[in-house]
C-alpha cells in the first residue's frame, strides 16, 4: 500500500538527528529528570538542517512570548542554547522568524523540534510524571520513532510549519497551549501536516501536580468570640507577622522563624470600655475602635488607627485614639500606647492611611482633607484637598460607580458604568496633571482594587468576579475563574500568587504565570474567614475568630489520571453543589459545575433519579440553567432523590470513569403569606420592637441624635390602620423620649401600657439613670407625655430585655461593676405598675453583644449565648450548657429553646438543654436569622422567623410550625424581595401579626422601613 507522502514512516528515509541523548544529558537534573544514564548515539554522518534563526529569550512569565523585560538575544541562529540564556527555572523560546515557536525545558540545554515536543510532554503529558527520559519514550513509541528521536528534514519543516499555522490561526490563545493541541493531533493522526480547532485548543491542560496547603493552626483564648482579624500584616525582612482584631483592640505578633510558628505576643492596644462595646475590664471593648492597621516598609513598626465611635465628643480626657506608630520588639512583643517609643497622631476622625514613600497620608473624615506627616506621625504641616484637575476630569466622567488612589498618589483610577449598549471602564486620571492617561474595558465593576508589582498591576474583585489589571497597558490581563463569591483578596509578595477567601469558608490560590490560570491549591478551613495575608517566606495566613491557619504550599509530584480522578472526585462535595448548606434540604437552584475549579482537569456530567433538579446544559436562553429547581408545589410534599456526578478524565486515548452520588431532598413549597405593607422611617437602625396582643400597634427603639449628637434610641410608635402601619408617636426622623439622659435598650407593650428600658446618658451634669419604666397608650398607640411607673436600675448597666409572650415578665440583662452579669424580672401589671420579682445571677460569660436574654414559661430559667454555646442558669443556681455552631441569637417558647445560626439553621432543646432533646431544622436558605417569636396561633404553636442576606427569592418572614417533639416544619413564608431582608422582628400576642424592620440599600426606596404581615386564618 502506498504511503502518504507526510506520513511516519517517512522517519526511515534520509534523516536530521535531534539526538534524544544530546537534549537529555544536558537537562537531567532539572525538573523531574532520571538517575539513569542516557544511551548515546553516534549520529555522524546525518544530514544537519538549515538552522532556525529569530529572537530567543527567558519565558520568565511564563506566557509562552518573548516580552520586553525579558532576557534575550536577538538573531540567534542554532540548537545550542547560548551560556548567558541558560536557565533552571524557566523555559526558553526561540520565535522563528517565519512565525513558527520553538520551546526547551527548564535546564535544557538544546532548542529544535524535538526539544519543543519533549517540553510540551513535560508540561502537559500526566502519564510521564514530568521525566524526559520518559517523555522521549512516550513519543517514540507514539510515533513510531528511531531510537535516537530522528525525524527527516522534511518532517521537522512539517512540525514546524503546522506550529506556525496553528499559531497564526489561534493567536490570542496561549502558545504553549496551541503546541499542545498540536502534539496532540500528530500522535492521533499520526501525520505532521495537520490543523487544529479552537476546541481541541481550549482542551489542552498543564499535567496537575499534587499542589496543597498545608501547616499549623495557632488558637488562643480570646477574651470575647466577637473579637474579629481584619489586618494581617507581614513584617519585612523579619520573620514576624502582627495582627490586628477589631471590637477590642487586639494585637498579636506571630514568630515564623522557625519550622513551627509561635504566638510571641497577643494583648490589647488601646484599649477603653465604651458603652457600645462594653465587655469587661479584661476586653477592653470600646468605642474606640481599632479601624484600620498597616505595617512600616522596614518591618519595625505597625501604624494604628484607633478611631472613637463619636468623634471628638466620645474622647473626654482619653489618650488612647487617634493614629499610632507602635514599635514591635525583637522578641515579639510590643510597645503600649502610651510608651514613649510609640509615636501618635491625635486625631478623632482618622479615615484611611496609607504609607506614601517616606510619607504617610491620612485621610481627616471631618475636614475632608488628606494630611502627610513624616513616618515617625509628626506634621509636616501639609495636606492635600481633592484636586481641581482630578474633579474636573471626573466631571467629565458618566456613572463614576468607584474611585481608587495608587498607592504614591500619582493616579486615581475611575471606574464607570456603561449605558445602553457602552462598555464598563477604568480611567487613569494624573493627579498632577488632571489628564486621563489610559482607558480599559471592564467586564465587571468592582469594590476592591488592590495594586501590586510597585503600581504596574493591580487585583480588582467584587463578588464571583476578579481579574488582574495592567495599568501600564491599562487593559485586562487575566480573568481569575473563581468556584463562588469570595470576601477578600491578596497578592503575594513575590506578585506569583493571588489568594481568596471565599465565601464557602475556603482559600484558593492562583498561580499568576501558569498556563491555565486556575486554583492549584485550596484549602477549607470550615469557619469563617476573617482575614487572608502572604509573607516573603511563602507562609499565607488564614484567620478568623481565635485561629490562624500558618499555611505553605507544598508542591508534589505530577498526577497520574487515576490519582487525578480520585482527587477530583474528593473534590466533589455537597457544600459547593448547594450553596454552603447540607444536601438534606434544597430550596435553591444548586451549582453543578462541569469542572472542578480547583480540580486537576476531569469533566463532570450530572443526572438524577427525579426530574427537580436540570441536570442538562442549556442550549440557548430559552433552556433552565444547570442546576435549576423545580419545587414539589404545596401539598406534594418534600421529594427526595439521588444526585449522581459522572466524573471522566481524558488524555489522549486514555479515558477513565467514576461517579459520586449524593442523596438530596428538595422541600415543597410553602404557602405563601401576604405581602407586607410597609412604612419609611429615617435611615436609622432599630432594636427589637415589640406589638400589642392583637397585633394593632408596634413600639420600636429607633436610633436618633440626641443633644450631644451622641447615638441613642428613642419610641416610634405604628398603628396598624386598614392593613398599613402608620407612625402616631414620634416621627420618622425623631423618635418619642422622655429623658434626655436615656437611651432605649428595649422595649414592650403590655395591655395599653407602653414599656421602656433604657441605660443612662450624660448630659451636661446629669449622668443620667438607667431604669424601667410605662407609660400609658391611647386606643390607636399613641403615647401619653408623662411616664406611668418606673423603677431604678441601680445594679448596673441595662444591657438586653426579653418579654414572655404576654408581655406581662420583662428579664433585663446587666452588667454589674464587677462585670458580671444578672438577670432581673421584673413583673408588669395591667395598670402599667411594675415590680421587681426576682433576679438570676448568670453564669460568667460574655453576653454583651448578643441578643436579649431568652426565658422559660415561669422564669425560672434564662439562656443566652456565649460564643458556640448556649447557657441555661436557674434561679436555684443550677446551670448547663449546650454546644452549637456559629450562634447568632437565642429564643424561647413554651419551655422549648430555640438557637438560630449564622448557617441558616435553628437548633432547639427542652428548657434543660437535655442533649437527647436536640432536634435540627434546616432552612436551606443560607441566610441569617437575628429574630424569632414563638405564639400560640388557631390552636397550633409556630416560630415565626426573619431571614436576610439569603438569595432575593429567599428573604422574608417564615412561619415553621412547632411540633410535639420540639422539631419544626415550615409552612408559610412571605418574600421582602427588594430588600435586604428581615431584620428585627416581633408578632403580636394573638400569633396574628408580625412586624419586621428592614432595609433597602439601594434605588427609589432606599432607606429603613418596617413591615407588617397580617397572617390568614387558616
Amino acid at each position: 500500500m502506498k504511503k502518504n507522502k507526510n506520513s511516519l514512516s517517512l522517519f526511515k528515509k534520509k534523516s536530521l538527528s535531534l539526538s534524544i541523548a544530546v537534549i537529555l544529558a544536558s537537562s537531567l537534573s532539572a525538573c523531574g529528570g532520571s538517575d539513569s544514564e542516557p544511551v548515546v548515539i553516534d549520529n555522524t554522518g546525518t544530514t544537519q538542517p538549515e538552522l532556525a534563526s529569530g529572537l530567543l529569550c527567558i519565558d520568565s512569565n511564563n506566557n509562552g512570548k518573548c516580552d520586553e523585560g525579558e532576557v534575550r538575544q536577538e538573531g540567534f541562529s542554532g540548537t545550542e542554547i547560548p551560556e548567558n540564556m541558560k536557565s533552571s527555572d524557566y523555559a526558553r523560546l526561540l520565535e522563528i522568524t517565519d512565525g513558527s515557536l520553538y520551546v526547551t525545558s527548564p535546564g535544557a540545554d538544546e532548542i529544535n523540534v524535538y526539544s519543543t515536543m519533549i517540553a510540551n510532554e513535560i508540561l502537559f503529558n500526566p502519564t510521564i510524571s514530568a521525566d524526559k527520559i520518559q517523555a522521549a519514550t512516550y513519543l517514540n513509541e507514539q510515533l513510531s520513532l528511531a531510537a535516537d528521536g530522528s525525524v527527516t528534514t522534511e518532517q521537522a519543516e512539517q512540525i514546524k510549519g503546522s506550529i506556525k499555522t496553528a499559531l497564526t490561526t489561534h493567536a490570542n490563545a496561549h502558545p504553549l497551549k496551541v503546541i499542545a493541541a498540536v502534539v496532540s493531533k500528530f500522535i492521533k493522526t499520526k501525520e505532521f501536516i495537520i490543523t487544529v480547532e479552537v476546541d481541541e485548543v481550549n482542551a489542552q491542560h498543564i499535567a496537575k501536580r499534587d499542589i496543597s496547603l498545608r501547616g499549623e493552626k495557632l488558637t488562643w483564648e480570646q477574651s470575647d468570640h466577637d473579637e474579629t482579624p481584619d489586618f494581617i500584616m507581614p513584617l519585612a525582612g523579619r520573620n514576624m507577622t502582627a495582627m490586628t482584631m477589631h471590637y477590642h483592640n487586639g494585637l498579636m505578633v506571630i514568630d515564623t522563624s522557625g519550622e513551627t510558628p509561635v504566638i510571641k505576643s497577643n494583648g490589647l492596644f488601646a484599649n477603653v470600655e465604651g458603652e457600645r462595646y462594653a465587655i469587661d475590664a479584661t476586653t477592653g471593648a470600646s468605642e474606640h475602635r481599632l479601624r484600620g492597621a498597616t505595617s512600616s516598609p522596614d518591618g519595625q513598626y505597625v501604624y494604628i488607627n484607633i478611631r472613637p465611635g463619636n468623634g471628638e465628643d466620645s474622647v473626654g480626657t482619653s489618650d488612647n485614639y487617634g493614629l499610632f506608630r507602635v514599635a514591635i520588639k525583637d522578641d515579639g512583643t510590643f510597645a503600649a500606647h502610651d510608651d514613649p517609643t510609640t509615636k501618635r497622631f491625635v486625631n478623632a476622625y482618622v479615615g484611611n492611611f496609607e504609607i506614601v514613600g517616606d510619607k504617610v497620608h491620612v485621610e481627616d473624615l471631618d475636614e475632608e482633607v488628606t494630611y502627610i506627616l513624616n513616618l515617625d506621625l509628626t506634621d509636616t504641616g501639609e495636606f492635600v484637598t481633592a484636586k481641581d484637575v482630578v474633579t474636573t476630569s471626573l466631571a467629565t466622567l458618566i456613572n463614576v460607580k468607584e474611585q481608587f488612589t495608587s498607592a504614591d498618589g500619582m493616579y486615581l483610577y475611575a471606574a464607570t458604568e456603561g449605558e445602553s449598549g457602552s462598555v464598563n471602564q477604568l480611567h487613569k486620571i494624573n493627579t498632577t496633571t488632571g489628564v486621563i492617561d489610559g482607558v480599559a474595558n471592564l467586564n465587571e465593576i468592582f469594590g476592591t482594587l488592590k495594586f501590586f508589582d510597585n503600581g504596574r498591576q493591580a487585583l480588582a474583585y467584587d463578588g464571583d468576579y476578579a481579574a488582574i489589571i495592567d495599568l501600564e497597558k491599562m487593559a485586562l490581563s487575566t480573568t481569575l475563574p473563581l468556584a463562588s463569591s469570595v470576601r477578600s483578596g491578596e497578592i503575594s509578595p513575590d506578585n506569583n500568587y493571588a489568594i481568596f477567601s471565599s465565601e464557602s469558608d475556603a482559600v484558593w490560590v492562583f498561580d499568576l504565570n501558569a498556563i491555565d490560570v486556575n486554583i492549584i491549591a485550596s484549602f477549607n478551613v470550615g469557619e469563617r474567614i476573617r482575614a487572608i495575608a502572604a509573607d516573603e517566606k511563602g507562609n499565607v495566613f488564614i484567620a478568623g475568630r481565635g485561629f490562624n491557619h500558618v499555611n505553605k504550599l507544598n508542591k508534589g509530584n505530577v498526577l497520574t489520571p487515576a490519582q487525578i480522578l480520585a482527587a477530583d472526585k474528593a473534590a466533589v462535595v455537597e457544600s459547593d453543589i448547594n450553596n454552603g448548606s447540607s444536601l438534606s434540604v434544597v430550596v435553591s437552584d444548586l451549582s453543578l459545575a462541569a469542572t472542578i475549579p480547583a480540580g486537576s482537569g476531569s469533566t463532570i456530567t450530572w443526572s438524577s433519579n427525579v426530574s427537580n433538579v436540570n441536570t442538562l446544559k442549556p442550549s440557548n436562553d430559552e433552556e433552565p440553567t444547570l442546576g435549576a429547581l423545580t419545587r414539589p408545589t404545596n401539598g406534594q410534599g418534600d421529594q427526595s432523590g439521588v444526585l449522581t456526578a459522572n466524573l471522566n478524565f481524558s488524555f489522549r486515548d486514555i479515558s477513565l470513569d467514576d461517579l459520586k452520588t449524593f442523596d438530596f431532598s428538595v422541600r415543597q413549597i410553602p404557602e405563601t403569606l401576604p405581602s407586607a405593607t410597609s412604612i419609611q422611617t429615617a435611615d436609622n437602625s432599630a432594636q427589637y420592637p415589640a406589638a400589642n396582643v392583637d397585633g394593632s400597634i408596634m413600639l420600636a427603639p429607633v436610633r436618633f441624635e440626641n443633644v450631644n449628637e451622641e447615638d441613642v434610641y428613642g419610641f416610634i410608635g405604628i398603628n396598624l390602620v386598614d392593613g398599613s402601619p402608620v407612625i402616631v408617636s414620634g416621627t420618622a426622623e425623631t423618635p418619642k423620649t422622655y429623658l434626655d439622659t436615656e437611651s432605649l435598650v428595649g422595649v414592650g407593650v403590655h395591655g395599653s401600657y407602653g414599656i421602656g428600658v433604657s441605660s443612662a446618658v450624660e448630659v451636661g451634669n446629669d449622668i443620667g439613670q438607667a431604669r424601667i419604666f410605662t407609660v400609658a397608650m391611647d386606643a390607636t398607640g399613641v403615647l401619653s407625655n408623662a411616664v406611668t411607673t418606673a423603677i431604678d436600675i441601680t445594679t448596673g448597666v441595662p444591657q438586653k430585655v426579653g418579654f414572655n409572650a404576654e408581655q406581662s415578665i420583662a428579664s433585663v440583662m446587666i452588667k454589674k461593676d464587677d462585670d458580671s452579669y444578672l438577670t432581673e424580672f421584673y413583673a408588669i401589671g395591667d395598670s402599667g405598675e411594675i415590680s421587681l420579682t426576682h433576679t438570676i445571677n448568670l453564669e460568667p460569660a460574655e453576653y454583651a453583644t448578643y441578643g436579649p436574654p431568652a426565658m422559660n414559661n415561669d422564669a425560672s430559667r434564662v439562656y443566652q449565648r456565649d460564643g458556640d454555646n448556649v447557657i441555661m442558669t436557674a434561679a436555684d443556681g443550677a446551670t448547663t450548657s449546650a454546644a452549637v455552631d456559629e450562634i447568632a441569637r437565642v429564643w424561647s417558647h413554651d419551655n422549648r429553646v430555640f438557637v438560630l445560626t449564622y448557617e441558616g439553621n435553628i437548633v432547639s432543646f427542652n428548657e434543660t438543654l437535655d442533649e437527647s432533646s436536640r432536634k435540627m431544622f434546616y432552612t436551606g436558605t443560607g441566610g441569617r436569622m437575628y429574630s424569632a417569636a414563638g405564639r400560640a396561633f388557631n390552636g397550633k404553636d409556630y416560630l415565626y422567623i426573619a431571614v436576610q442576606r439569603a438569595d432575593s427569592a429567599l428573604n422574608g418572614i417564615y412561619q415553621l410550625e412547632i411540633m410535639d417533639d420540639g422539631s419544626l416544619k415550615e409552612i408559610a413564608f412571605s418574600n421582602t424581595p427588594d430588600s435586604d431582608g428581615g431584620d428585627r422582628m416581633t408578632v403580636s400576642g394573638d400569633g396574628g401579626t408580625v412586624y419586621f424592620s428592614y432595609r433597602v440599600r439601594s434605588g427609589d426606596n432606599k432607606g429603613r422601613h418596617f413591615g407588617v404581615i397580617e397572617m390568614p386564618n387558616q
